[in-house]
């Protein structure tokens, strides 16, 4: 139960667009400290964005104070031949000060059950929000998710290493994985000699009959202008946060895959790593996966990673894939999870993970 006497007040696009919104109570930053310009530009360029009627913070005031919120956004989904709107979001947070009283339920339970369309889905989930969901009725699809080291030196400074010590073991852990990576350079440079990667700034055109077309019949539709709008944004206040998208083709220029990829600095002031840079593979795909696998597109990503990156985070479709993963190097995490509350008129079929695309980045996980 959450502490009597909280309510629940939603920010509307409009008060967002015409910077209407009221900030009274706001004395922890819920709602100003989230709402920065690269925040707000990306809200505001949403190419699903279309009412400015429609809620993009919901949050909760306990004694007058601001003290948690949810953001939402509109997306659409394929269910089948048909294009649908729906509800998602991300941004969850309530004021540490106030865990524990259950203002995250409260938000989580409003957000979705009062979604403002009729159907919802949401990623990225920290495990308090996952929890809070599994007691609900909507379905939970998971993932697994993999990680890779390429640099020892946050999690080295994390453990108390300084100086000379810390440059010691840090050179020679780097040594060491670079050893255990000339698999990977030899599979790389094979790839290279049968197809073209190009990085681009603008997203080809072909993009969305690739995705589309993959073979799934429900998915978040991630179009062109879907991607060219993740590339150009992020909700990052920090410039070195970058976001990048790389067109594979065959030799004689046939477009032949994508994948999509993400750089983030992340403090973690309290974790088992400090000031890591993690790059994260959040989008891809295959005209042919027989020939151009998803774990080719992973061994694509980690060569055009910047050297800054310390970590490489990645979601596989494939079913069985931990055995091909670990010879790449990466370890199993965990399970990514994605939630959907389907409509009153949503068949059977639509609770079937198998019967979706999922990819690392849907909703809104590239922007973060």
């Amino acid at each position: 139960m959450y502490a009597e006497g909280a309510i629940l007040r939603r920010i509307t696009y409009r008060e967002l667009k015409d910077k209407t919104y009221d900030t009274h109570g706001d004395d922890y930053g819920v709602v100003s400290d989230y709402f920065n310009n690269n925040t707000k530009k990306a809200l505001l360029s949403n190419p699903n964005y279309d009412d400015d009627t429609k809620t993009v913070l919901n949050i909760v005031i306990y004694k007058d104070e601001i003290v948690g919120r949810h953001m939402l956004m509109p997306t659409q989904i394929k269910i089948g031949d048909r294009t649908v709107k729906a509800q998602t979001g991300g941004g969850h947070e309530i004021n540490d000060k106030f865990q524990g009283k259950g203002f995250g339920t409260l938000v989580v339970h409003d957000t979705i059950l009062n979604s403002e369309y009729p159907i919802y889905i949401g990623q990225l989930y920290s495990s308090g929000a996952i929890s809070i969901l599994k007691k609900m009725d909507i379905c939970i699809f998971g993932k697994p998710l993999y990680n890779k080291d390429r640099k020892k030196r946050s999690v080295l400074v994390a453990k108390g290493y300084r100086g000379i010590r810390l440059a010691w073991r840090s050179f020679w852990g780097d040594l060491r994985l670079r050893f255990a990576e000339i698999p990977n350079m030899i599979r790389f440079y094979k790839l290279k000699c049968k197809y073209i990667i190009k990085q681009e700034k603008e997203i080809p055109e072909w993009i969305t009959e690739m995705v589309l077309q993959d073979g799934h019949k429900y998915m978040e539709i991630h179009d062109r202008e879907w991607f060219q709008w993740n590339l150009e944004n992020t909700f990052s206040s920090n410039a070195h946060d970058k976001n990048y998208f790389y067109a594979v083709y065959e030799k004689d220029g046939t477009p032949a895959g994508f994948y999509m990829t993400k750089e983030r600095f992340e403090e973690n002031k309290k974790g088992t790593f400090k000031n890591l840079v993690r790059g994260t593979v959040v989008e891809w795909g295959s005209s042919n996966e027989c020939k151009l696998s998803e774990f080719d597109l992973n061994i694509m990503a980690l060569f055009t990673f910047g050297k800054q990156v310390d970590k490489v985070n990645t979601v596989i479709s494939s079913s069985n894939s931990e055995l091909e993963m670990k010879k790449l190097g990466f370890e199993f995490r965990g399970i990514y999870q994605m939630t959907f509350k389907p409509s009153a008129d949503c068949g059977e079929e639509m609770r079937d993970q198998e019967n979706w695309r999922i990819r690392y980045g849907g909703c809104n996980t590239i922007l973060v």
